[in-house]
């Protein structure tokens, strides 16, 4: 039976996969669409999809070669064809394809015609679409007698853009539907009505249990969030608990590393420390107690692997030690900025940040001694082998050739002309540096190997020691003995002249250490070393006033070659100290280690991690106290000298920026910066004030006119006034940017004035001093405003609150609040030892803090309300007294001669007490940025001295610049707790590979 005779047989509505096929051209895509989407809802029942099944290619035709196939084969199964016409779809060979098919198979039953566009005309006559008065039929519907008679047609023309939602446009597509349906058009509208109306009850009903659901979701939603919070509060508490339990732990086992408790580790110590903090405030003194046991450190360099801590070995066999990565000798470039290592290989790092600077050098098995030329340019190696290298690009220059065996030390001339060494064949020998050739014969009259060998300063001798117990000095000229050999009585390992020629240190493998006069060859008895070797290398400061030496027992020990009394000793190498070196400005002590680390110490008097401020050479050496000022932004300070000079140093380094300042004649006398750091004021017993520009050094003006030497100078907070007051007890206020003196100087007072200040708007000036009166001017006209009684004794010091309304008095045993508008007391005055000399107001002015006969207290500004209960501690009246800039830390100093840290809040101490010796501290001055407190100290002899020492916003950065490196994660896992995640606890240093330091 053929296709054609079966598609004209009846056919069931389920026979057929599609309602409707809807034929259109892609320019009437929105009518075709919207007719599609009409038909699914027009009719259809609840629950169901959609009310017909209608095909429209954009949503059912997949992609395919062969797609009239395609489509073909969908129309066969469509019980309908729907066919949008518009002068488009006459252009469309698809449409004319479709509809020709259409009626070729199905005839022209089941085929219904949507007008989109254009005009359509037909001709009963021919029984046709007339194509002369329609641009809208496709030429199949054109032909005479393609259809029976005119075809029904919607008209949707008018109806964009053809949303069924729009009443019109549904009207229409339900005469398309109602026959598709088979029923009359009244019969599917009501029905589709009907069901709309259901739909609608059906789907409130279904908000309103949404509704009821949704509330009891977010009912259980917020049932499950408060439970969630609770969970969340708890786990972080049990969080806190265990990191704070951590914490504790951490900085116990810091303490007892840096006691002796535990075996000795003091990167270990630090990196716990720093952990400790890192992990919580369990214990906030942790880093100020390893910053006072770790004072004398600068920095710890991990330059090899630890080996043999606290063994001699003996040099025969060093070489089969070559594939170990020791290191066994180390020098500090003459610029202090590189170090050189040299051991199992040759290395260079660098001296400020421990990191290693470029490739290792291609050095032979063993080097057992290096040394920096004097101009830092080049360096010479022994071992294994003699090179010479160059100090930038590490390529080796040329090889020394005559030595039989190791060599075990090299040293260059002063003036880096020649190179000496000695070595296992028992010789001494001399060379050219530039042509690497010896000069003259080897000098071969030691009776066993050579240990060390140096040059005098004057390059006219060299000296060395051997391991026949025997030190011996050479003409470099002709290579000559100059005198019979100095028995030692032991193997000498290491020898220095001192830069004036005047001595020889050796130090023995029997661990003494002793000073020679290299004329005579006597030598006294060994300095003393507390019992703890030192044999291995000596090194003098290049002053030569001081020596150092070290050795197997890790202690360097430090005398003065004047008196040959100890200067102190330094600990913290686990390992043999194989090489001590000093930079060129004595400032840093270098030295290298069997425990695998180089490392680089204060050299300076750094007790309890503060040091002494002094002034460049050519100053008189210490400053006049009250002309010690921080700059504003806190990088730099500024003192004036006995010699009239005033400089500026870098706060952090102590390094002096520029040259001296110089224009008074006699002592400067006082100093001080104005608030945006950009001018200086100076004082001197000249009598005149010097307003200088800070960053040239340049004098501005000069301000004079007072009878006596100046004794106090302040800048008003906006820069533009200043006022003085001189010995004669005469106060002037000045013009800060003209110079010139506001009105006559001040009255209203007897005797000396012991404190100003200005309010921080500059608008008046208040002070106190011997007449127990606290007096107000206005800083505009110099007029004298008020004066304040009440003080039985002088006023030492008045300040004013944050916003100026208030002004705090202080005198002997009495603390007195007024209001600066109406001259009232504000609060009840406090009487008693609980308040003296010293007073500090918070940097929010909402409370102070005043240091007493031995204790401090806090009080609220402008109540007056105690806070808490005194501070406890201090043994001594307290001097001085300051607060952080966030107001959390309190910083003290006492006649007891301690400086005291505390917790604003508590009134707990904070770590350990630090002191600088001897000496009371009767003043202390925190910088803006809290990093250095400033000190003044009086000595028994009444010489005051400035100290500057750690402040609190420094203690993590100063012991991070301890170190080379954090801790690597297995460190982190096996130290901290494998539980807590891995935290870098020196943001710039870099994180080792786990089995590694």
């Amino acid at each position: 039976m053929s296709t054609h005779l079966e598609t004209q047989l009846p056919r069931s509505r389920e026979s057929f996969d599609y309602d409707a096929f809807i034929s259109y051209t892609h320019r009437d895509r929105p009518v075709a669409a919207g007719i599609q989407k009409g038909l699914h809802r027009i009719g259809r029942r609840v629950g169901h999809l959609r009310a017909l099944r209608v095909f429209r290619d954009a949503t059912d035709l997949t992609a395919s070669p062969d797609l009239w196939s395609k489509v073909t084969a969908a129309m066969d199964r469509a019980r309908y064809l729907i066919v949008v016409l518009s002068p488009e779809a006459v252009k469309s060979d698809w449409v004319d394809r479709e509809v020709a098919h259409w009626l070729a198979c199905r005839g022209p039953d089941q085929l219904l015609f949507v007008l989109a566009c254009g005009r359509l005309r037909w001709d009963e006559d021919t029984g046709r679409f007339d194509p002369d008065r329609s641009d809208a039929a496709p030429p199949a519907l054109t032909r005479p007698g393609v259809l029976p008679t005119e075809p029904f047609y919607v008209d949707v023309s008018d109806d964009a853009p053809w949303d069924p939602a729009a009443s019109l446009f549904r009207e229409k597509v339900t005469d398309l539907a109602a026959p598709i349906h088979g029923k009359d058009k009244d019969e599917l509208a009501g029905e589709d009505l009907r069901e709309l109306l259901r739909f609608r009850r059906l789907r409130r009903a279904a908000v309103a249990g949404l509704v009821i659901l949704t509330v009891m979701a977010l009912l259980a939603a917020v049932l499950a969030v408060v439970q969630r919070r609770e969970a969340l509060v708890q786990r972080n508490e049990a969080i806190r608990q265990r990191d704070t339990a951590v914490a504790l732990r951490l900085a116990t086992e810091s303490d007892s590393i840096l006691s002796g408790s535990k075996p000795r580790d003091d990167q270990r110590a630090i990196l716990q420390a720093l952990a400790s903090e890192r992990l919580g405030t369990a214990d906030p003194g942790v880093l100020l107690r390893t910053l006072k046991q770790m004072a004398d450190t600068s920095k710890i360099i991990q330059v090899g692997e630890p080996f043999l801590s606290g063994m001699a070995i003996e040099p025969e066999a060093m070489a089969a030690l070559s594939d170990l990565d020791l290191v066994w000798s180390v020098a500090i470039s003459p610029d202090g900025r590189r170090i050189v290592a040299g051991g199992a290989q040759i290395r260079m790092w660098d001296a400020d940040t421990g990191q290693l600077i470029g490739e290792p050098f291609q050095s032979p098995l063993l080097t057992t001694s290096v040394a920096f030329s004097p101009d830092g340019r080049r360096i010479v190696s022994g071992g294994t082998g003699m090179q010479l290298w160059d100090a930038e690009s590490h390529a080796l220059i040329g090889e020394f050739t005559g030595h039989e065996g190791l060599v075990r030390s090299v040293a260059f001339s002063a003036d880096g002309a020649q190179v000496a060494s000695g070595g296992l064949d028992k010789t001494v020998r001399i060379w050219n540096t530039e042509t690497r050739q010896q000069a003259g014969k080897p000098m071969s009259e030691h009776g066993a190997r050579v240990e060390a060998v140096t040059f005098s300063p004057d390059g006219r001798r060299v000296v060395s020691g051997s391991a026949d117990n025997s030190l011996r000095i050479w003409n470099t000229v002709d290579q000559a003995p100059a005198g019979p050999p100095i028995d030692v009585g032991e193997t000498v390992t290491s020898v220095a002249f001192s830069p004036d020629n005047r001595h020889i240190a050796i130090a023995d493998q029997g661990g003494q250490v002793r000073m020679f006069d290299p004329a005579t060859g006597s030598a006294g008895d060994p300095l003393p070393n507390d019992g703890r070797h030192t044999g291995s290398a000596v090194a003098f400061s290049t002053d030569g006033r001081r020596l150092a030496a070290g050795g197997i027992g890790a202690t360097i020990h430090l005398w003065d070659t004047e008196s040959r009394a100890p200067r102190g000793y330094a600990t913290g190498h686990t390992g043999w100290v194989t090489s001590l070196a000093f930079s060129r400005d004595d400032s840093r002590l270098l030295s290298g280690s069997l425990d695998g680390t180089a490392r680089i110490w204060h050299t300076g008097t750094h007790t309890s991690g503060g040091h002494r401020i002094t002034g460049p050479a050519g100053t008189d050496g210490l400053p006049i106290p009250r002309s010690v000022a921080f700059a504003p932004e806190s990088r730099r300070m500024v003192a004036g000298y006995r010699d009239g000079t005033l400089w500026q140093f870098e706060t952090d380094t102590g390094r002096a920026i520029g040259g001296p300042l110089r224009r008074h004649v006699g002592p400067v006398q006082v100093a001080t910066v104005s608030s945006d750091g950009r001018r200086i004021a100076s004082g001197g017993q000249d009598r005149n004030i010097v307003i200088w520009d800070a960053a040239s050094g340049t004098p501005i003006r000069v301000l004079t006119g007072h009878g006596s030497w100046i004794r106090k100078l302040a800048f008003s907070q906006d820069g533009r006034r200043i006022v003085s007051e001189s010995a004669d007890n005469e106060i002037r206020l000045w013009d800060a940017e003209r110079g010139d003196a506001i009105g006559a100087p001040l009255r209203g007072f007897e005797g000396e004035i012991w404190s100003l200040a200005f309010t921080p708007d500059g608008n008046f000036l208040a002070g106190g001093g011997d007449d127990k009166v606290v007096h107000l001017w206005d800083s505009a006209t110099g007029e004298h405003i008020a004066g304040l009684g009440g003080h039985e004794t002088r006023v030492s010091y008045v300040a004013f609150s944050q916003d100026g309304r208030q002004v705090i008095s202080l005198s002997t045993y009495a603390l007195r609040t007024w209001d600066t508008a109406t001259r009232e007391l504000v609060s009840a005055p406090v009487i008693g030892p609980e308040v003296s000399s010293s007073l500090a107001v918070s940097g929010r002015g909402d409370f102070i803090v005043v240091g007493g006969a031995t204790t401090l207290r806090r009080w609220t500004v402008p109540a007056g309300d105690p806070i808490g209960e005194p501070m406890h501690g201090h043994t001594d009246a307290v001097g001085g007294v300051a607060i952080s800039a966030d107001g959390r830390i309190v910083v003290s100093g006492s006649m007891d001669r301690t400086l005291r840290f505390w917790d604003a809040a508590s009134g707990a101490s904070i770590g350990d007490p630090l002191t600088s010796g001897t000496d009371d501290i009767a003043r202390v001055m925190l910088s803006a940025d809290d990093r250095r407190v400033l000190s003044l100290d009086i000595a028994p002899d009444e010489t005051v001295t400035a100290w500057l020492w750690p402040g609190p916003s420094s203690w993590h950065d100063d012991l991070c610049g301890k170190l080379s490196h954090n801790m690597s994660r297995k460190q982190w896992r096996e130290w901290v707790s494998p539980e807590i995640g891995y935290r870098q606890v020196c943001e710039r240093l870099p994180i080792p590979p786990d089995g590694t330091g």
